[in-house]
């Protein structure tokens, strides 16, 4: 699982809009054959998919 931190409140104000896509963005969410999430404390929340392509995927803790 994927950890973001969220920026400064005053460092992001002044945030490019490709700093912008990195600190929010997910971009990597759908892949074949995975289980990809992402935790985020800005809103305190796991974000993910399953994409099963052929085979049974399994969901497993750590």
């Amino acid at each position: 699982m994927e950890v973001r931190y969220s920026p400064d409140k005053e460092g992001f104000k002044k945030f490019t809009t490709d700093e912008l896509r990195k600190s929010f963005l997910i971009d990597s969410l759908f892949v074949k054959n995975q289980v990809p999430m992402v935790y985020s404390d800005v809103d305190r929340s796991i974000t993910g998919s399953a994409v099963p392509v052929g085979k049974t995927l399994k969901l497993t803790a750590s």
